[in-house]
């Protein structure tokens, strides 16, 4: 079973630090975004950790981080979906990335999440770089998807960029 995640809101709330609350019969639990998803291990498994009986009551997004953004990258304009997505939440101090969070959308079976320790301490444009590498790490293409991999490592050095221009 191959596919990809088709949400576009998914990796920014993630890389926000958002948490999402799940009510059931039993009760409410709070669950990390990040936690929400996960990859069936077998045909008609859920892709998220919602039992069954459980609805989506409310997201919690903490205060906007002041560098945020979301870039998509499509075929072409439209209803199409994006091809590879990368939302990214920065810290910036003295023109230095202090903080990171880096998720792609639309290139695996869950958004995912890029380690970032590599972008903190660089400047925007070394972070953006160092971003687009960190992208590619771990990607396993299937034999017809391969370009996906640099369109993530584009759409990643893209949102760092966005990011560091945005301020709130």
């Amino acid at each position: 079973m191959k596919f990809v995640h088709a949400s576009s809101l998914a990796p920014i709330l993630i890389a926000l630090g958002a948490r999402a609350t799940l009510k059931s019969p039993r009760g409410e639990r709070t669950v990390a975004v990040a936690d929400l998803f996960r990859t069936p291990a077998a045909e008609g498994e859920r892709e998220t950790v919602l039992a069954p009986d459980e609805l989506l009551l409310h997201l919690d997004v903490p205060a906007a981080t002041p560098h945020s953004a979301t870039v998509e990258i499509r075929h072409r304009r439209g209803l199409d979906w994006p091809q590879a997505a990368a939302a990214c939440a920065l810290s910036i101090e003295n023109g230095k990335v202090t903080d990171a969070a880096l998720v792609l959308g639309h290139v695996a079976p869950t958004p995912w999440t890029v380690a970032t320790a590599g972008l903190v301490g660089r400047s925007v444009e070394e972070a953006a770089a160092a971003a687009g590498e960190a992208a590619a790490q771990g990607a396993t293409p299937l034999p017809s998807n391969g370009h996906k991999v640099e369109l993530a490592k584009v759409a990643a050095r893209r949102a760092v960029l966005a990011a560091a221009r945005q301020s709130f």
